[in-house]
């Protein structure tokens, strides 16, 4: 049990020293980015279970009994607990910006200030479920380098994903060749004639494949 203290003690330090070097900090718009940094750093040092719902760790009782007197006191552990947990707070309150701070104030644990950010991003964006639809039908490459294009398709579709209103591949492609101008015709319908359509990742690189085609085209 103290080896594994120790361990988790040790795993802690090294997890603030990780913090340290986190460049991204969260505002309203870049919920999706932070998350995906910060879970695998959370993971990767054993502490996830501090801010995870779905398989959290358990939280001590504040108070055992005394194995003398029976009677009830401060149990340890709870405060061990309770010094990891603000500790993991305190990471990330360090990885967001003054706004979004603004807004944790009076939660009191790590796990309640993760679900709220989860919950409130959710939320936020189960609303915009139709404009962000309706962006994917009408987003057109336009002056955008090929890979700005299709970045900006993947982060509508993260956010999609995330409310779980994720579309399928083929109408991914659809969407993506739809907003193409038409020196990309020929390139278009060759892709839909295939027998079977690449994913949306593996079109990417047909995508900047075709970009560069063009660019070295005579005048």
């Amino acid at each position: 049990m103290a080896s594994s203290s120790s361990n988790l003690t040790t795993s802690i330090h090294s997890l603030t020293e990780m913090i340290k070097l986190v460049q991204i900090k969260l505002d309203r718009n870049n919920y999706l980015y932070w998350r995906t940094l910060m879970s695998p750093i959370l993971k990767g040092h054993g502490v996830f279970g501090y801010v995870d719902p779905m398989n959290p760790i358990p939280i001590p009782p504040t108070e055992t009994l005394d194995s003398a007197t029976n009677n009830p006191v401060p149990n340890p552990d709870y405060k061990e607990w309770r010094r990891l947990d603000a500790i993991i707070l305190s990471c990330i309150y360090a990885t967001v910006t003054e706004p979004v701070l603004a807004q944790l104030i009076g939660l009191e644990t790590a796990r309640e200030t993760w679900n709220y950010l989860e919950t409130s991003y959710f939320n936020e964006n189960s609303a915009r479920v139709p404009e962000l639809r309706q962006q994917l039908q009408t987003l057109q490459k336009e002056n955008l380098s090929m890979d700005e294009y299709w970045l900006k398709i993947k982060g509508i579709t993260n956010v999609l994903d995330f409310v779980r209103q994720s579309l399928s591949d083929r109408d991914l492609i659809i969407s993506t060749l739809r907003g193409l101008g038409p020196e990309y015709q020929s390139f278009v319908t060759g892709i839909m004639a295939r027998p079977n359509l690449p994913s949306f990742y593996e079109l990417r690189a047909f995508l900047l494949a075709e970009e560069i085609r063009l660019n070295f085209l005579p005048l």
